[in-house]
Order: C-alpha cells, then structure tokens, then sequence
C-alpha cells in the first residue's frame, strides 16, 4: 500500500502496477500513513491519515475496504495500532504521543484519547505490546515560509514581515500595508498580521492543535481593511471582527455544512463564499452569496450555482458584474465566468 497525491495505492508485494484503492477526500488532502489492521486472512481493514493542508490538520481514519465503512477517529498523524486495542499517534508541535481505546472489529473509539509520553514521535508497537519511539522530533513540516514581494518576472523586491512556520492563507489589505496569513505556529493554528515594510508580527487568534472546534481559519480583508472575515472550525460557518482584535466575532452564516469565504465587494454589501458538502469525506462544492439586508447590518444567505460539479474560490469583479470561480465540470479543474447575480452567461477562461 502506498501513499500518493491521487489517494492510497496498492501494489502485489511482489512489484507490479499500482491500481488505485481510495481516493483522496479533497481536490488538496492527501491520504498518509496508511497501516493494515489485523484481522482474518481476507481482512481488508486499515488506518490512515486525511490531510487537509488548508489548515494542516490531520484526521485519523479507519476503514474497512469491504463494507466501505469510514470512521474519522481523532486529529492526529503517524498512527500504529497497539494489540491491546489502542491506536497510538502523534500530536501536537514539540510532539506528544497519545492513545486512544479503538476496536479492529467496530473500528470506532471505545473510550477517550489519553497522553502517553511527552517529546516523543514516531511511534511502533510490536506484537507483544512493545512500543518504541523517537524521542523528540523535528516539526511535521519543518520548513519556515516567508512572505516576499516579486516582480512579474519573478524576481524578489523584498521581504515582508517575520518568518513563519507553514503559512497557507494570505490576503494583502487594501491599503497595501499588512498582509493577513493563517497558518502554524508551535503552540498550533493561528491568524495573524504581517507588517509589509518592517518585521513585525501581530497575532490575531491562537489556539491549539488539539482544539479544534475552536480553530479559526482561512482571513480575507474586507474593503475598508478594519475588518476580517475567517471560517470557524465547528460550526464551519463566517464570522467577521475587527482587524485590531477588538470586539466579539459576528457570525453571518448559518449551516451544517463547511462555509469559505472567498471576495467581498467593494461596497461590502455582497460576500461571495464556497459553500462544500462534507457528506462521506467528499466534498461537493456550491457557489453562495451574502447580501446586506435593507437594515443595512445583517446579511441574508443566496445560493448563487449549485450542480452535479465541484464549485469553488468565486471572486467578483471590480463592478460587481461578473464572477469567476474553478470548476471540474469537464473532468478537470478550470476557470469559468458568469454574470452576477444571474449566473448567465457561462464562459470559460
């Protein structure tokens, strides 16, 4: 079994052509670590990790290729079974081990997630019990990132900022003087503000790894630059605050499904998002829009494409007339124009 950017592979131990066996659960995850449970000899159990890079969280899986039951364990990566009936894992940066009660026969939880060893990654159980593991560990993804200014032949102008673990989101304010990422720090997920012409850092949110309902994830700048739209983790649904930190979060979507913002107009009274269907692990992607309501406070959810297509990251233009977004409607992805707000007028880019 074999990790690839398409999904989990299989190959005959003996060599020969790999033929796919899942496939990813995102257009972005990627499926690691993948382990056989133990089981009979036709037995076709196994655990591994769904990666989500836009907000590197990984999701500890297992699933049974014959009944095609999928249960989503715990957050976490490098998985190994211990034949006591835990699943040990690694989490968290500087790392931990944890260990959670599972049955190879249910493949669910059976009791709750306990820490085993501080500092410690890597981990592998033998037969009989024996655990081993490296003590401490480098960060998942040890790179630091950096935001640099480029010309449009590439060339680097400058740096912008403080160096950063894993930054994924970045949106410049519209006065050209901050730069909003989201990204990984060592205590966990943050958002945070990027001085543009000195290196300086605010941060916004922080939380940890390990609470995720309170995770906060993907800013984008509204017009004015005094505020910040983001995605919460449980609801997945847009909340707004001030820029400076001031203030309680505003939420303006309501939903059981996974909301991303994605453009607001230029006079803030539209809100284009991603609205995605995470039924089963396969997301499918519809187009909405926010519109200001005549209190001019509140917004009122408007499904703006919905089809049998994966939808998403809709910008509108500066007039407010058309917007552009990525579809895989012909097999792969690519861009497409519609007028707005009809959604007429279909033309690809």
């Amino acid at each position: 079994m074999i990790s690839h950017v398409e999904g989990l592979f299989e190959v005959p131990a003996q060599g020969g052509e790999p033929e796919p066996l899942i496939e990813r659960s995102g257009k972005d995850n990627r499926l690691l670590w993948p382990r056989f449970l133990p089981g009979e000899d036709d037995s076709r159990k196994l655990l591994y990790v769904d990666f989500d890079p836009r907000i590197q969280q990984g999701r500890i899986v297992a699933h049974d290729l014959k009944s095609d039951q999928r249960e989503i364990l715990v957050s976490g990566f490098l998985p190994a079974y211990d034949p006591s009936g835990h699943i040990i894992y690694r989490v968290g940066d500087p790392p931990e081990l944890w260990s959670v009660p599972f049955s190879v026969d249910s493949l669910k939880m059976t009791g709750d997630p306990f820490r085993v060893r501080e500092n410690a990654s890597r981990p592998s159980v033998a037969v009989d019990g024996t655990l081993l593991y490296q003590q401490g560990g480098a960060a998942l993804m040890e790179e630091s990132n950096q935001l640099v200014w480029r010309d449009r032949e590439g060339k680097t102008l400058g740096r912008i900022g403080r160096p950063q673990r894993l930054i994924h989101t970045v949106d410049l304010s519209p006065d050209e003087k901050r730069v909003v990422v989201q990204g990984v720090e060592t205590y966990g997920i943050a958002i945070g503000i990027h001085e543009v012409d000195q290196p300086l850092q605010t941060r916004l949110t922080a939380t940890s790894l390990q609470d995720r309902e309170e995770w906060q994830v993907g800013p984008v700048w509204s017009p004015t630059g005094d505020r910040l739209a983001f995605s919460t983790e449980r609801p997945r649904n847009i909340f707004v605050r001030r820029s400076d930190g001031t203030g309680d979060p505003v939420r303006l979507t309501n939903s059981d499904e996974t909301d991303y913002l994605s453009h607001w107009s230029e006079d803030e009274k539209i809100l284009v998002f991603e609205r995605t269907n995470n039924e089963r692990g396969h997301p499918d992607g519809a187009l909405w829009y926010l519109k200001k309501r005549d209190n001019g406070e509140e917004y009122e959810e408007v499904p703006f494409l919905q089809t049998s297509s994966n939808e998403l990251m809709p910008s509108l233009s500066p007039n407010g007339r058309v917007v552009a977004y990525v579809s895989d409607e012909s097999g792969q992805e690519e861009v497409y124009l519609r007028t707005f707000p009809g959604g007429g007028g279909k033309r690809p880019v």
